[in-house]
């Protein structure tokens, strides 16, 4: 059993990654002077999803672009966060 230790301890890491990576990130609005508005969404896998929003507050298109981040680059941000959390 002991053998699968380090599979099973990837597993979980990759588990709470991928978990870690649909949280947002940063989240940002810019209004124009039209009315319009346009709100940015930064998910922690680098991927963004971007809404246009008019004047009436109705979303006009959204449009979400892919990961940046593979599970691995997530998984070393998550412990590069923890380590700085703890500092």
């Amino acid at each position: 059993m002991s053998q699968h230790k380090e599979l099973v301890e990837y597993r979980k890491k990759v588990l709470n990654a991928e978990i870690w990576a649909k949280k947002v990130c940063t989240l940002q609005m810019t209004a124009n002077k039209n009315g319009t508005k346009i709100w940015e969404t930064k998910y922690n896998d680098g991927s963004l999803m971007t809404e246009y929003w008019n004047s009436d507050n109705l979303v006009e298109k959204t449009i979400k672009t892919n990961p940046t981040l593979t599970i691995d680059d997530c998984i070393d941000q998550m412990a590069r966060e923890e380590a700085d959390a703890n500092f």
